[in-house]
């Protein structure tokens, strides 16, 4: 069997079912797995080392990019892939197709579709509006430059080499919004990406987040979305999507507001 020239970047924090559940299938495909605990136990730590994964623990939640770029450090294959946690279904085939897909189309990044528990499309990756929004994509023919702006980081395949010439995620972000920033920068640097459309893999969205403090996830959706705009102002500063432009803001500063500490 050949030696897959990936390596798995995996984040974690608490869902330590769903942890085990990827490593599993990561140990079968004998492909070489970092994991960057964010809360590390006794457990987590045997466990892994068990399954001869390279573990990080943390004294601090570094956060969501902080821990990505840790565990890019390890690596040493051609290709990383980022893995939430909550992320199943991955196979070697699938893993080599998304490799092949990205030579075929000159990919520097790729992803698969990803699905729910239900089997419904999350998203074909997404497109970012000038009024500061997230628009998802689930049109599997949607993928030209204009209707793609970037994928998501739950299962994201990306060159080693440019993600460090890249200097991998701005950790200011800690979580939220560091793909969308990592993608827009791609695409200004002249690189391209898409999704892979005939792999599907299931993602259980928001394990983690459903555990997080509700006014601590609401300040980073305030904070990071005027992060984004300093960093792009271009796509942002318009005097045509202004008014829509601080409508959004409002409705981020709202929810921050409403939310119990």
């Amino acid at each position: 069997m050949a030696t897959i020239s990936i390596t798995a970047i995996i984040p974690t924090l608490n869902n330590t079912q769903g942890l085990y559940k990827l490593a599993k299938e990561l140990k079968v495909m004998a492909m070489p797995v970092v994991v960057i605990d964010n809360q590390p136990t006794a457990a987590k730590e045997k466990f892994l080392k068990q399954n001869r994964l390279i573990y990080l623990p943390q004294t601090q939640n570094l956060g969501f990019a902080a821990a990505i770029n840790l565990g890019a450090q390890q690596v040493k294959t051609e290709w990383l892939l980022i893995l939430n946690d909550d992320v199943s279904g991955i196979t070697r085939s699938s893993a080599n197709q998304l490799i092949s897909d990205s030579l075929k189309h000159d990919w520097i990044a790729a992803a698969p579709v990803l699905v729910n528990l239900s089997g419904q499309i999350e998203n074909i990756g997404y497109r970012v509006l000038p009024r500061g929004k997230v628009e998802l994509n689930f049109d599997p023919k949607n993928q030209s430059e204009a209707g793609l702006d970037g994928l998501t980081a739950a299962c994201l395949l990306i060159n080693t080499k440019v993600f460090r010439q890249m200097g991998g995620f701005d950790e200011h972000f800690f979580a939220y919004l560091e793909d969308v920033d990592f993608c827009l920068r791609l695409k200004q640097a002249g690189y391209h990406f898409g999704v892979v459309t005939e792999i599907r893999m299931t993602h259980q969205r928001l394990t983690t987040s459903r555990r997080m403090n509700k006014r601590f996830k609401a300040r980073l959706d305030l904070i990071n979305w005027w992060r984004l705009t300093l960093k792009h102002p271009k796509r942002f500063i318009k005097p045509t999507t202004l008014p829509q432009f601080i409508i959004e803001r409002g409705r981020n500063f709202s929810g921050f507001i409403k939310t119990d500490s």
